[in-house]
């Protein structure tokens, strides 16, 4: 077609296309699981923080969503009995999220997926140094938006 030279010069439009392709991917990846891309994001960051537990201002801040749309995103987890959330001990005014043993055994799956996933862009490319230069040139080119 004869957009094939727009699209040859035009990373915006590459990368629009991409995303859809590697979103599709990922449905199907994380279909047994029954999770988003973002759902599963949220466990496993979870999973790493101190003590297992997080507070969705930071989480909302850290993936660049509203805070209503992690409210929805925590809401479903909590449905699906991945996490619970409770009030903080030393402030009232925040939450805290954390895993439930189910939680915890599907973030352990999550990892090994997500680590899968990160030693094949790493072969892609040579090597972990040239996938940050790389995930730095996306995020300029997300930052010119």
């Amino acid at each position: 077609m004869k957009i094939e030279k727009f699209l040859d010069s035009n990373p915006f439009a590459i990368m629009a296309i991409v995303t859809q392709e590697i979103d599709r991917s990922i449905r199907a990846d994380l279909m047994d699981e029954g999770l988003t891309f973002m759902q599963a994001l949220a466990l496993v960051s979870i999973f790493f923080e101190d003590g297992k537990a997080a507070h969705p201002k930071d989480m909302a801040e850290t993936f660049g969503m509203t805070k209503s749309n992690l409210s929805h995103l925590l809401n479903k987890l909590q449905e699906m009995k991945l996490v619970t959330r409770k009030v903080h001990a030393e402030d009232f005014r925040r939450q805290q999220v954390s895993l439930t043993v189910l939680g915890e055994k599907t973030c352990q799956r999550l990892i090994r997926y997500f680590n899968r996933m990160q030693d094949r862009l790493e072969e892609s490319f040579g090597d972990a140094e040239s996938l940050k230069r790389f995930n730095k040139k996306i995020r300029a080119l997300s930052e010119m938006n």
